[in-house]
């Protein structure tokens, strides 16, 4: 078997590291989500994370960036030929919905409820994201050839980012079979759609 270069053992080591934070987080929120417990969930030494993230403030920098990482990728490569704008609106949704489920976006809800009013640095990538998929959005909708205005786009997605983060966090309160999740979100992409036809 071939031995992995100094970068590949690198990442595999960050991605070990964010995904035993996630871990952590989602056991105990993130006020018990200690160093000396993420460092244990892991498997390395508190000094081993800190030289690759830098602090805990940075650590948690990296798993809200590593959340939004796939579903950006993901928007990148949507295709909207010979789709209508209700399956555009829809499987937009959808991504979004897979990516508001998935166990670090959650953990990144706690993370941005719990930090310290002074992290700009955290609170700088969190706009940095939204305003990525925000413009993916807008281009999305307009490639569809949609009459509407630009403010109407932007309600629209508004509209949509909210609801389906709102869902994420209503179905991990109530457990998944009390909250029909698919049949709120077929209402949503029609509300959406009319909101983008009219």
């Amino acid at each position: 078997m071939k031995r992995r270069t100094q970068r590949e053992r690198t990442e595999l080591s960050r991605q070990k590291v964010i995904e035993a934070t996630v871990r952590c987080i989602q056991s105990g929120g993130v006020t018990n989500a200690t160093v000396s417990k993420i460092a244990a969930e892991a498997g390395l030494t508190w000094g081993t994370i800190q030289h690759q993230f830098g602090s805990k403030d940075g650590l948690f920098a990296a798993v809200l960036e590593h959340s939004s990482a796939g579903l950006i990728d993901k928007l990148d490569s949507f295709e909207v030929e010979g789709k209508t704008l209700y399956e555009v609106v829809d499987e937009f949704a959808e991504m979004l919905w897979t990516h508001y489920a998935r166990p670090d976006f959650r953990a990144t809800i706690e993370i941005l409820l719990n930090i310290n009013k002074n992290l700009e640095q955290l609170e700088g990538r969190v706009q940095h994201i939204g305003l990525r998929v925000v413009a993916r959005w807008r281009k999305i909708i307009k490639s569809t050839g949609t009459k509407a205005s630009d403010e109407a786009i932007g309600i629209a997605g508004e509209i949509l980012e909210t609801s389906l983060s709102g869902f994420a966090i209503r179905s991990s309160l109530f457990h998944q079979q009390r909250f029909n999740v698919k049949k709120r979100r077929r209402k949503l992409t029609e509300a959406v759609v009319y909101l983008l036809s009219n």
